[in-house]
């Protein structure tokens, strides 16, 4: 029926069913560029495991091989509008909705790695608010394949990491270069600074040694407005006691130097 938004080596289409006239939406995953051997393999293996109904995932119906480098994923199509398309008609979520929304994103990624699942991205083009009840759903996406074997939970973090990114300043996070993303706390000046460091942290967990604990940074995402809140106090404390110290020390001086004269 039509083409959706895509990336260098994935293409998304909506389509229907010859049989029974059901939409779907079909995800094409090439192999070139990606430099993975055993990519689409996983993902053939992934459409097995991923048959199932979940509340919190687009229901895989079917796959298939396009060739030797070709792989096609057939989902339900989810009623509903994806983050990437809030993000580009700049509506915000809450702080509070977006630690809700990445809770509920975090126990799909639980359940998927647990299950064995290897290819579970979930990007701001996958990632729906189904209409009527705006549930997110997931359809995964080709997760990145790490030299030292399948993604672990240091990589479902990195995924939380780059949704916040994306909820929070309302700008896709750049996968290819970290190096080049502008700084969040320059995008969010707003944002508390636990909030931007726990942020960075998820994103970086996959150099950590063990992953982070997602519910706990989560709850500082929950609660970064009185966070900043307490920040802007805290400042506005510190400048007090400076001025207080600093009339004190002028007094001290003018006391000093009449004692002097005399």
């Amino acid at each position: 029926i039509g083409e959706l938004r895509g990336g260098d080596d994935v293409r998304r289409y909506v389509a229907r069913r010859r049989d029974d006239g059901i939409e779907v939406q079909i995800s094409v995953v090439s192999a070139a560029g990606r430099g993975e051997t055993n990519a689409l393999a996983h993902l053939a293996s992934d459409r097995q495991l991923l048959d199932v109904d979940h509340p919190g995932i687009a229901r895989v119906l079917d796959g298939q091989w396009l060739g030797a480098d070709g792989y096609a994923v057939v989902t339900e199509r989810v009623r509903g509008n994806t983050l990437a398309e809030l993000v580009s008609r700049t509506e915000r979520l809450t702080n509070a909705r977006i630690a809700l929304v990445l809770q509920e994103v975090d126990g799909v990624l639980d359940w998927a790695r647990n299950q064995g699942v290897v290819h579970r991205n979930v990007t701001p083009d996958t990632l729906f608010f189904e209409i009527g009840t705006d549930r997110p759903i997931v359809a995964f996406a080709p997760s990145r394949i790490p030299i030292t074997g399948v993604p672990d939970a240091r990589g479902d973090a990195r995924t939380i990491g780059t949704l916040a990114w994306t909820m929070l300043s309302g700008q896709r996070y750049s996968d290819a270069a970290d190096e080049k993303q502008m700084p969040l706390e320059e995008l969010c000046p707003n944002l508390a600074v636990r909030v931007v460091d726990a942020v960075q942290r998820m994103i970086h967990s996959e150099g950590e040694e063990s992953p982070p604990n997602v519910p706990a940074l989560l709850a500082v995402i929950a609660a970064g407005d009185a966070l900043k809140q307490a920040e802007v106090e805290m400042a506005a404390l510190r400048e007090e006691y400076a001025e207080r110290r600093r009339v004190a020390l002028e007094k001290f001086e003018r006391e000093r130097t009449k004692i002097e004269s005399e």
